[in-house]
């Protein structure tokens, strides 16, 4: 699983491929490793979510240096809907709950008036029946880009299914937290938080999931991530 370094190749042309792009950090890179190889092979860019990933993977790969880039108001979010303005692209946000994918649309079409956001829903699908039905309704509005925040590895998942199934599909981002987060306030993370790479510290005081992760996730993550790197054994 190779970590992507910049944007370079993104956004180089509109085109009958497919692009899937998700976004990893401590919890998430292994659950993708490890899990189904069709997931893996299906995302076609990974990016470094994330300052403590971003900073250990530059001291023990120098010469693959990386930089951090996630999907919020801060990084690419404002890329991805200049772009799709820009192309006149329909776009899609599946994720959150009933209440948060409501107020993260209204959000985000407050920042971007002339954004097209034909279709949203929550993320909670009851059924395979559910996402196939999202799936047509997607297609009949002829659907360019998909927004998906679901947490991993069902974001990524839903969004191959997308990209099997959605024949106008350009283009498919995971977002993990954004749109649960903005839900709750627009300029979530504070900017001193984020001018200081301390977001992290942020949402662990927020969040009691967070803080479970720091303790038992990323400690893992840690040693794993040394024990390849420091026996030869491809770790991206």
């Amino acid at each position: 699983m190779n970590i992507d370094r910049n944007l370079d190749l993104l956004f180089e042309k509109l085109d009958d491929k497919v692009k899937l792009v998700t976004f990893v950090n401590p919890f998430s890179y292994y659950v993708l490793k490890d899990g189904p190889v069709e997931v893996v092979n299906e995302i076609d860019h990974f990016f470094a979510d994330g300052i403590f990933l971003v900073k250990l993977n530059n001291i023990l790969y120098p010469r693959d240096k990386i930089s951090r880039y996630s999907f919020d108001f801060t990084s690419l979010a404002p890329i991805v809907f200049n772009y799709s303005i820009e192309n006149k692209l329909k776009v899609a946000v599946i994720g959150g709950s009933s209440e948060e994918i409501v107020r993260a649309v209204e959000v985000i079409s407050d920042k971007y008036p002339v954004l097209n956001i034909s279709y949203f829903r929550n993320g909670f699908f009851s059924s395979e029946a559910e996402v196939d039905d999202a799936i047509k309704n997607m297609n009949e509005k002829g659907i360019n880009i998909v927004l998906c925040g679901m947490g991993t590895p069902l974001q990524e998942v839903f969004l191959i299914k997308c990209k099997l199934s959605l024949t106008s599909m350009n283009y498919g981002f995971t977002c993990g937290g954004f749109l649960s987060q903005i839900a709750l306030r627009e300029d979530y993370f504070n900017p001193i938080m984020s001018k200081l790479h301390l977001r992290w510290l942020q949402r662990a005081i927020r969040h009691s999931y967070v803080r479970k992760r720091l303790i038992k996730d990323y400690p893992k993550f840690f040693y794993r991530f040394l024990i390849e790197r420091f026996c030869h054994q491809p770790s991206r």
